[in-house]
């Protein structure tokens, strides 16, 4: 095996180990705001992980070009889905009635009235 396929190998087993451990979170963790960050969190791992092995593999210019476009875009749009899912789990009260003791400095209460 040469170092090409090493690297491209261990990238890819990198990512595929992480979205692993993302499940494995995401079945262990017991409110909306725990498993919201461990999807969120290890899907971009994991998936940026696989796409640069991808990228070692092929080697092209334009592929790569297309990769780093599109692992910036997964980058970018996750943690915006993970707010709004966060958001979302605050106004069906899934947040405040788990959590409401841990909430140190709670910004979205001004906006939520009935709730303190």
């Amino acid at each position: 095996m040469n170092l090409h396929a090493v690297v491209t190998l261990s990238l890819i087993s990198i990512g595929v180990f992480t979205f692993w451990m993302d499940a494995l979170g995401f079945y262990r963790f017991d409110n909306v705001l725990m498993r919201m960050h461990a999807a969120t969190k290890g899907s971009t791992l994991g998936i940026g992980f696989v796409l640069l092995g991808v990228m070692v593999y092929f080697g092209e210019f334009t592929l790569m070009l297309k990769l780093v476009a599109l692992i910036f875009f997964l980058f970018i749009t996750a943690p915006v889905g993970a707010q709004a899912i966060a958001r979302a789990a605050y106004s069906a009260d899934e947040v405040y009635n788990d959590l409401r003791e841990s909430l140190v400095i709670d910004e979205l209460a001004e906006h939520y009235p009935d709730r303190r």
